[in-house]
Parts: structure tokens; sequence; C-alpha cells
């Protein structure tokens, strides 16, 4: 046998057992507060949407400002503001700001090429990769914390893991696919679809993407089937279900397949179609300043030498000045990007919000680098998770 003794007896078979021991990855009240229950928030925002509560214009300014914006403050401070994670990560961090490139090239090429071509087709290409890109990351953070919670838990078995990785992932997807092929004039929108169109005329791609819809829904209903049944399989086995990870997709998959179901249809309303981004978003958002303000605490707070970490010490000091500097950074980061029409003339708007893209791009990238436990030992230290176990 390989692995750890407590990983082969937790592999073992042995008496039925509903719940395994819970392994939370602060505590239950910062876990059900921040990472689990603050799905209601984003349930909240849903029930605003569509009983009228308040406007879409006024349900996206509360999330840029209040809570969007200010989680990319949150990676800023953990990094660039970091004096020793500049130190350790210097060249991932200068390297990463070259995202910043990436819009105002593709934008600026549209605009160049739009005389010859007649269309904007590396904008929307942009525009698709900026939003694909955006959508992927909520997904991965939601498996990110899976991943923390099976860490947590001391559960290492791969092919499992996998099994729950891929669950999550498509199982985030599948609703989102589902939209884009059963909206029409996003359908059509797409721009490698262009040159089929006139081919294969728009009737063709129209009842492909409902085959595509009904192909997509099946299979949501097969992954879900599959993940409980793996749940009864465990719980006889003996192992119990990991709670932590199971609310966690409670949480997750049931918000996405609702929020997106509404819009399974389009509504004539344009910003209406786009609600799905801050409802969906603002749960993630939650979840990330939870996890950030709980590396703060320990990282900054329980340090013997906190001044080798330089700014990112005096601006996360509190809750307060943390909550401060994360509005005032969402107002560069996210609200210029927003609401450049207003403030730009062509073709200066398009190419200002490719450049505010760089903010989130940035973001996305550096999260996929810097909440890795198992290589990081001072991040272990920090979030509070056991050192490994060696075979």
């Amino acid at each position: 046998m390989t692995g750890t003794l407590e990983q082969n007896l937790a592999q073992a078979p042995g008496r039925p057992r509903l719940i395994a021991p819970v392994h939370w990855l602060v505590s239950p009240r910062v876990d059900l507060c921040w990472i689990l229950g603050s799905v209601a928030v984003a349930y909240l925002m849903f029930t605003a949407w569509q009983l009228g509560w308040a406007s879409p214009a006024v349900l996206t300014a509360v999330w840029i400002f209040g809570f969007h914006g200010p989680h990319f403050w949150g990676t800023v401070s953990r990094t660039y503001l970091d004096s020793e994670e500049r130190r350790k990560r210097g060249r991932l961090l200068s390297g990463s700001l070259l995202w910043f490139l990436l819009g105002p090239i593709m934008v600026g090429a549209s605009l160049l090429l739009e005389p010859v071509t007649g269309s904007r087709g590396i904008e929307m290409l942009f525009l698709m990769f900026a939003a694909v890109w955006a959508y992927h990351h909520v997904v991965k953070q939601h498996f990110g914390f899976m991943a923390l919670y099976r860490a947590k838990a001391q559960e290492f078995g791969r092919g499992e893991f996998l099994f729950h990785k891929w669950y999550l992932i498509v199982s985030l997807w599948l609703p989102a696919v589902i939209v884009l092929a059963n909206n029409h004039h996003w359908l059509l929108g797409i721009p490698w679809l262009h040159s089929l169109r006139a081919w294969l005329g728009d009737s063709f791609i129209i009842a492909a993407g409902a085959n595509t819809a009904l192909v997509c829904t099946a299979g949501f209903v097969v992954l879900q089937v599959l993940f409980a049944t793996h749940l009864i399989w465990r719980a006889a086995r003996g192992r119990g279900v990991n709670l932590a990870e199971t609310l966690l997709v409670l949480a997750s998959v049931p918000l996405h397949w609702f929020v997106l179901a509404s819009l399974f249809e389009a509504s004539p309303n344009a910003l209406d179609n786009f609600m799905f981004v801050p409802i969906l978003t603002i749960y993630h958002n939650i979840q990330y300043h939870g996890l950030i303000w709980h590396y703060n605490t320990r990282r900054y707070r329980i340090d013997p030498n906190p001044g080798r970490h330089g700014l990112a010490v005096p601006l996360n000091r509190t809750l307060l000045r943390y909550a401060i500097c994360g509005v005032l950074f969402a107002v560069i980061a996210s609200g210029l990007g927003h609401y450049t029409s207003a403030l730009f003339t062509r073709p200066w708007a398009p190419l200002f919000v490719g450049l505010t893209w760089g903010f989130a791009f940035v973001h996305y990238y550096l999260d996929s680098k810097i909440w890795h436990v198992r290589q990081d030992k001072n991040l272990r230290s920090a979030l509070g998770f056991p050192e490994p176990s060696t075979p």
C-alpha cells in the first residue's frame, strides 16, 4: 500500500457513515459566512433583479464598486505591494503586466483594418476571449476551493480528485454553453461563425445551437446523478461525505444553473442579458475576499517581522482600511473601463476598454499561480495548512 496511514484507512471499506470528520478551511463561522453561505448574496441579487426591486444598472454598479473591483485589490495588495512577494516572484509579477498590452493591440489592429475588412472582427474576438476567461476564472476559483477543502481533509486520491474536478468544471460550464446556444443573437455573433453563415444559413446554425443545448441539458442531468451516486458510494464504504466540499458544490452548481436558466431565452433588454455576470461573480468575489482577509490576518499580523512585507501591512491592517482601498482601486480598475463610453469618444473608447481589461487579466493570471498550497510553504503557514505527510 502507498500513501499515508490516514489515506489508506480512509479508502478502506468500513461501516456506513454519512459524514466524514469535517475539516473547515478557516473555521465553521468564517467558512459558512464568507466561502459557502455568501452564495445567499448572489441569490438576493438574483431576486432583486427578477422582482424589479432594483434596475440592472444599479445592481451592476453595486457589484462593480462594492465587490468586483475591490477583489482585484486583494490580489494587488497580496502581490505587488508585498515586498517579500516582489522579491520572491519578481519575474512573475513583472511579466504579468504584459497582459495590459493584449487589449490595445487587438482592438487597435481591429480599428486599423476596419476600412479594409468592413468589420471589427478582431475586437469581437478579443471581447469573446475576455468573456470566456472571465467566466472560466469564476469556475476555476470554485474548483480551487474544492481542492483546498480536499487538501485540508487529506484526501489526495487521484482518481476521485479528477472526477470531482471535472464534474464541477463541466457542471458550471454546461449552463453557460446552453445560454450561448439558445440565444440566437449571441450564437450568430460568434466571430468564426460569420464566414459560415452565408454557407450554412442562419436557420441551420440556430437549429444546431438548439440541439447542442438539448445535449448539454442531458449531460448536466447525468453529471448530477453520477456525483450523487458517488457520494452514496462513499457513505456506504464508510468514508462518509466530505461535508465542506459538498456544501461548496451545493452552493455553486445550483446557482449557475438557476441564474443561467433564466437567460435561456433572450430578453428584449440588452442589459438584462448580461445580469448573470454580476450575480454569479458576486459570490466569487465574496469568497475571494474571505480567503484574502484570512491570509492577511495570518500573514501580516502574526509575522514576527512584518516590516519585510512593505505597504501590504499598513494597507491591510484593518478590514475597514482594506475595504476603503478596495473601493478606491475599483474606480480605476473596473469603473473607468465600464463607463468609458461616457468619458471618451471613438476610437479612444474601445482602446481604453481594451487597456482596462488588463487589470482583470493580471488578476486571472496571478490567481492561477499564487494559491498552490502544496508548492508554497509560506502559503501553507499563512492558511493554517499542516505540512504534507511523507509516504
